[in-house]
């Protein structure tokens, strides 16, 4: 499950559950193609619900991938707001990997993410 969530400048999405092709084609792709339309340069807020890992369904991970294609270059700044500690360890990786930069904040350190996506 998806929710976009209200943030200026910044494509805010709150993710919990099991990520679905619905979820792909109905809030997150609308979401990053408008904001991406407008800037050319994409800054996201992943704000995990309960610290877990979403899970992807076969279809979601495909719409993920071309997502991934899609905007390539597009991003430039993604923070995940989660208490998990895999996903704290694994964010300084993923930045080394993908265009833009991926850090990860504490849940309760929300501003603090949104000030570093606005940077």
């Amino acid at each position: 499950m998806v929710t976009v969530l209200n943030e200026t400048d910044v494509v805010a999405l709150q993710v919990g559950g099991t990520l679905t092709r619905d979820d792909y084609e109905q809030v997150i792709v609308p979401a990053l193609d408008e904001a991406a339309s407008g800037t050319g340069s994409l800054r996201v807020l992943f704000e995990l619900e309960d610290d877990e890992i979403p899970s992807w369904t076969a279809g979601a991970m495909l719409d993920d991938a071309k997502l991934g294609l899609n905007h390539w270059r597009d991003f430039h700044r993604m923070a995940v707001t989660t208490d998990n500690q895999t996903v704290h360890r694994v964010a300084p990786i993923l930045s080394a990997l993908v265009p833009g930069e991926v850090k990860a904040f504490g849940r309760e350190e929300h501003d603090a993410a949104l000030a570093w996506l606005r940077a």
